[in-house]
């Protein structure tokens, strides 16, 4: 909003910003924002959330303040990208500053995961399931915020997740790769909200 005015007899111009809610309002100004739900929206449609769960593809994409407004933009898909993870890497040149990241989680809680979801080194008859280990945002969530310095919001077929950066621990498996998690006290920097609350759906 942008107001022009004569004061004292001198042209004055003020502008501001103001962001109008989506429907449902959570009252966290991250999960609120128009330009996350937007993104959000556009990478659960780019994922094949419908398919059989080996034809998922998690997408990500990144909200931006361009010149104080908020915009958002997919990233490309990588080639390390499965069901279960996303490299969200924005793409260049950034069309302002990145505020924080989004992607999408393909499952509802006790969904078996398909074996691309395995973890290295993993037999190939075990299977495993999705679970909210860290509050429906994984270990490597955690481990991105952290490293980005930057909010993180995820969503999954019935939640949508706000995490701030929070200090990361790590373990080394038996195989000698590693697994990121946050160390105690996380639920403070952790929020969740339903996708639908009553007739309202968020995203």
């Amino acid at each position: 909003m942008t107001v022009d005015a004569i004061v004292n007899g001198v042209a004055q111009t003020r502008s501001i910003v103001i962001v109008v809610n989506g429907p449902c309002p959570t009252g966290d100004t991250i999960l609120d924002d128009p330009a996350t739900r937007a993104g959000l929206a556009a990478a659960w449609a780019a994922s094949n959330s419908g398919s059989a769960p080996a034809s998922r593809l998690e997408r990500g994409a990144y909200t931006f303040d361009s010149t104080g407004v908020h915009i958002y933009r997919l990233s490309p898909v990588d080639t390390t990208d499965t069901p279960c993870r996303n490299a969200n890497i924005p793409a260049v040149p950034y069309p302002g500053d990145p505020l924080w990241g989004e992607h999408t989680h393909l499952f509802t809680l006790g969904d078996t995961l398909p074996s691309s979801c395995n973890p290295p080194g993993s037999s190939p008859n075990t299977m495993y399931k999705y679970w909210n280990t860290y509050g429906g945002t994984s270990g490597g969530d955690w481990f991105r915020s952290w490293n980005d310095q930057q909010p993180l919001v995820a969503v999954d077929k019935d939640s949508i997740y706000r995490i701030y950066p929070y200090p990361i621990d790590s373990n080394q498996t038996p195989i000698g790769s590693w697994e990121y998690f946050p160390k105690p006290g996380w639920q403070a920097n952790y929020l969740s909200v339903p996708r639908v609350s009553g007739t309202c759906v968020r995203i």
